[in-house]
């Protein structure tokens, strides 16, 4: 029975997490700032999420499901901002498949923390990475391979996103533990909402960008249509992802994650008109196999 709902929840997430990254891309290519489709998104989460606060036993919570969740909130909303900022300035296909360093990110911080020293499947998933992003990161046949490559901006924006949703997967995964998946969903919305709220209005206050609450935050008619969109696949790709968590070990959950990669550079050709799709295809399956090592190994 079990499986029966993991399996639905696996692609459900895996479709909604890339379908997610297309329509934050189309709201900042029309125009809106990344920390507003950011906080804004997260709003319409939590609209529908307050009114079931009542009905989830939050009395019955500690310092063990708040603490985890609090921080997986500020996570959240910096990670996603990150994320979205990177959107607006480089390629689906490209920036999509680099999620695989999350795992990278996961085994050099277990490295630091647990002292948890990486084999040799583990350093041949690295290199497969490395060497599969070179591939995925070159800009036609002429541009040679260079570390400056991870030095665009678009990339480094990336890298800050994994950074924050590598570390939040962690503390999502102690909550759900402790709690149920609707639960820790229902205040991961609120939480992200709060948080992310928080900074665009002080990178508005800023910027100078502020007027009134209601310029701030307003949109254009085809912005709400893609909002709401936006909103309700952000939904499901966390909620799938809380309960493949609660009914999959986390490796073989997060190795699977991996084939989005695959979406993000066939929706980023066929939506946005990138090119190389062929090379991004194979440059992404050579990550993904890398991730999968690291996980499984």
């Amino acid at each position: 029975m079990e499986l029966i709902i993991t399996l639905p929840a696996l692609c459900a997430r895996i479709f909604s997490n890339t379908y997610s990254n297309v329509v934050q891309k189309q709201l900042t290519e029309g125009g809106e700032p990344s920390l507003k489709v950011n906080c804004c998104s997260y709003l319409v989460l939590s609209v529908f999420m307050l009114p079931c606060l009542p009905f989830l036993a939050l009395e019955t919570c500690n310092t063990s499901f708040w603490m985890p969740m609090i921080l997986s909130g500020i996570l959240a909303a910096a990670g996603n901002g990150c994320l979205i900022k990177a959107l607006s300035r480089g390629e689906l296909s490209v920036l999509g498949p680099l999620n695989s360093y999350k795992v990278v990110v996961s085994m050099i911080a277990a490295f630091f923390l647990i002292g948890e020293t990486p084999g040799i499947p583990g350093v041949t998933g690295i290199l497969l990475i490395f060497g599969g992003s070179f591939a995925l990161l070159r800009r036609g046949d002429t541009e040679q391979f260079s570390l400056a490559l991870f030095l665009r901006p678009e990339v480094q924006y990336r890298f800050y996103a994994i950074l924050c949703t590598a570390t939040e997967a962690v503390f999502l995964k102690k909550a759900i533990a402790v709690s149920a998946p609707f639960t820790t969903f229902a205040v991961w919305c609120i939480l992200s909402a709060l948080f992310s709220t928080l900074l665009y209005l002080a990178a508005a206050l800023r910027n100078g960008n502020f007027d009134t609450l209601r310029s701030t935050f307003s949109l254009t008619p085809r912005g709400i249509v893609l909002l709401l969109t936006l909103a309700a696949t952000t939904g499901i790709m966390q909620f799938s992802t809380n309960v493949v968590f609660k009914g999959m070990p986390v490796a073989y959950a997060l190795a699977l994650f991996q084939l989005s990669a695959l979406l993000s550079v066939f929706f980023g050709g066929v939506l946005f008109h990138e090119k190389d799709i062929a090379r991004k295809l194979a440059a992404s399956a050579v990550m993904i196999i890398g991730a999968v090592i690291i996980l499984l190994a």
